[in-house]
């Protein structure tokens, strides 16, 4: 097998592929959604080369949201195939309620969920962290750190779910997902046998209170024979300095096991040495000072010498914060230097390897994204055990407690961590850091020389044209604009400023109906974009229906997915399944037929492009007194090759700017040394919105 350079979503679409994946259901969400599309073209490719037959090929689809993928994948688990469920970790929200249920009644074939976290957060509305998802559902997790651990994993994810008959999460995170790494390349993918549905008596799939019972019961007989797994116990590991031998830049590491600590004595300056601190009952005997250092009880100094009790200081962590450990010891110099554990399994817990490593190490640093999750393990293992430990990040303030962990902070923190404890470090280490990170050694900071560029809407985007016709037509009032998730976010920016609020997946049409409750004498409308209509919103227009509350629902149609990458969706009809065709686009859903069968009378669809008729259309719907929908429909620039850029009348263009002012579009700057207009061509799509614009008619439209 020979080995491909792939991006972490990749290299886990290639190892569900390796494990025979039979269904592949999900809903775009950055940063996860290449792994369906991967599997897709892999899966395309082979089948119209011959090498696949058609009834050998997974099913691979978009579905239209979290919660129907993994109903659907839930479905394919009850007949016996194995089915992976794609999201971001804000879509386990909206799969929650299957999740639960899920949980409570376990699977045939192998269910497994692949959910990308987004530290920082990047592209996502919060930071959850889905390991305490995972917790809350009792839903085993195994968490990753590198494109490789994704290919390894998924194959080991399908077979843990069928041993021990429960649904498992494999969890990313951004970094990881779009990252790259050479992994073994799939040669020929097999399906994996489906054994057909699952009955009774063996499988119960109807969720009484009763059967609800019955597994909550049975939950921990089915935790502990996923703890005494050789395979998963295996993903979490130590490891463990080298015995007796002095490395890197002096620190020294002459004892590691519990012999070696017992053949030690006090040092000649009063420090403690490990046959003092290594044993539970020594270290029971001395106290913690404020900064975490051990107090005289023990040594007259106050302090761990690294010469002698290196090994009392342990690093813990998991996911990307793993490999950033790694690699911040490596620049430090500080490889090898201290005993560190590996958290790879992080549901159920590993208590007894926790414990084991907590024994001997009473000072333990935590490297983790998001959430402190594994710090309050530790602690709970460490309580329950009566262990003396003091336990460091998130909940000390010795890390972050929001944003990305990176290698530069993790060497920061590593460095801060070990001067609270009193251990010195020679000075090339500090030396080192100044060399790759110079913020770390106090240089001058000159971020403020970077120009700061808020993010726009594109040149030649729909949804700019569309605001600016609401705009127009509401002038002289006030309306509130409630919006969601997608490119059209981007509407909050100036000079458009058209998004008041942006809560959740669907909110932006069920926000303006509370709103309008709390102030009916103002004008309220709601945007959502296509895939957001099909995926969350459909429940808020039956409510605004049947509440008869009359405010303006407007869908941004734009026919993909077009934040996440240009996905297919209900409304663009095509679909992702081996057999795809140009065709499926006459099974697309219509938003605005959606809208007449909800109940909506006043229904309205314009191009808005053609300005005049959507600020009509605006001014007609919003002075109706009951719910009425408008639907701007207009493709993503990402799916038609440009037209012409208009042209600048110069010698009638007198640099007023008011083009630039109303609508902000990138592709349009001011000349001042020329006194008029310019428009960038590499950026112009040719949408001409500016040409309507204009008042003195010096830009000139060059295409039909």
């Amino acid at each position: 097998m020979t080995n491909k350079l792939l991006m972490g979503n990749a290299a886990a679409a290639h190892g569900a592929l390796a494990a025979g994946v039979n269904l592949i259901s999900g809903y775009p969400g950055t940063p996860s959604s290449e792994l369906l599309q991967v599997a897709s073209a892999y899966i395309r490719e082979a089948y119209d080369s011959g090498q696949l037959a058609a009834e050998d090929c997974p099913h691979i689809e978009w579905s239209a949201n979290e919660k129907v993928a993994l109903e659907v994948a839930f479905g394919a688990s009850m007949g016996g195939a194995r089915a992976l469920a794609t999201m971001k970790q804000v879509g386990l929200n909206v799969a929650a309620d299957c999740f639960l249920s899920v949980a409570t009644l376990g699977v045939k074939g192998g269910l497994v969920l692949y959910v990308a976290d987004d530290p920082g957060p990047i592209s996502s509305q919060n930071e959850q962290d889905t390991r305490q998802f995972a917790q809350f559902a009792k839903v085993p997790l195994l968490d990753s750190s590198t494109p490789e651990d994704l290919y390894h994993l998924m194959p080991l994810a399908f077979e843990l779910s069928e041993r021990h008959g429960t649904a498992v999460i494999v969890r990313t995170s951004t970094r990881i997902c779009h990252g790259s790494a050479e992994v073994p390349a799939l040669e020929r993918y097999v399906p994996h046998p489906i054994s057909g549905f699952g009955r009774l008596p063996e499988y119960d799939w109807v969720v009484f209170p009763s059967r609800a019972y019955k597994s909550h019961m049975e939950m921990p007989a089915k935790i502990a024979g996923f703890l005494a797994d050789p395979e998963y116990r295996a993903l979490n590991y130590v490891v463990a300095v080298e015995q007796g031998v002095e490395q890197g830049d002096g620190v020294t590491v002459p004892f590691s096991s519990e012999s070696d600590f017992a053949a030690s004595s006090l040092g000649e300056n009063g420090t403690v040495t490990p046959s003092l601190c290594s044993t539970e009952s020594d270290f029971a005997a001395s106290s913690l000072g404020e900064n975490g250092t051990v107090t005289p009880s023990l040594c007259t100094t106050g302090t761990v010498t690294p010469s002698l009790c290196s090994t009392s200081v342990g690093f813990v962590a998991s996911g990307i914060s793993w490999a950033y450990l790694v690699d911040a010891l490596e620049e430090l110099g500080l490889t090898g230097q201290f005993d560190l554990l590996r958290i790879g399994g992080m549901w159920p817990f590993m208590d007894d390897i926790a414990a084991e490593f907590i024994e001997t190490h009473p000072h333990i640093m935590v490297f983790e994204d998001l959430e402190p999750t594994i710090a309050q393990e530790l602690q709970r293992v460490a309580g329950s055990r009566q262990l003396m430990v003091k336990v460091y990040g998130k909940l000390t303030g010795h890390s972050a407690v929001a944003g990305e962990n990176t290698v530069v902070s993790t060497e920061r923190e590593i460095l801060a961590f070990l001067d609270d404890l009193g251990v010195a470090y020679p000075a090339e280490v500090l030396e080192r850091v100044a060399a790759s990170a110079p913020a770390i050694a106090g240089a001058p900071d000159n971020s403020d020389l970077l120009i700061g560029r808020s993010p726009v809407l594109c040149a030649g985007c729909p949804h700019r044209a569309s605001y600016y016709a609401v705009k127009k037509a509401m002038r002289g009032k006030k309306p509130v604009y409630a919006s969601d998730i997608g490119c059209y976010t981007l509407g909050n920016v100036p000079p458009l400023n058209t998004v008041d609020t942006c809560v959740c997946m669907g909110a932006g049409l069920s926000i303006p109906q509370g709103l309008y409750r709390a102030d009916p004498e103002t004008p309220q409308f709601g945007f959502v974009g296509d895939s957001t209509f099909f995926a969350s919103s459909l429940n808020a227009v039956v409510n605004a229906v049947y509440n008869q509350t009359p405010v303006t629902l407007v869908v941004l149609d734009n026919d993909v997915t077009a934040m996440t990458g240009s996905q297919p969706h209900p409304g663009c009809g095509y679909r992702m399944s081996y057999d795809a065709s140009p065709d499926d686009a006459l099974n697309a859903v219509s938003c605005a037929e959606v809208f007449t069968a909800l109940g909506v009378k006043h229904v309205r669809e314009v191009d808005p492009f053609d300005l005049p008729a959507a600020i009509a259309a605006v001014e007609e719907l919003a002075g109706l007194d009951e719910v009425n929908a408008l639907v701007f429909k207009s493709p993503c620039i990402n799916i038609f090759e440009p037209k012409s850029a208009p042209s600048v009348a110069y010698d009638s263009c007198t640099g007023c700017g008011v083009c630039i002012k109303s609508i902000g579009c990138p592709a349009l700057t001011l000349d001042e040394k020329a006194g008029c207009i310019s428009v960038n061509k590499v950026l112009c799509y040719g949408c001409d919105l500016c040409v309507q614009i204009c008042p003195l008619n010096s830009l000139v439209s060059t295409h039909d």
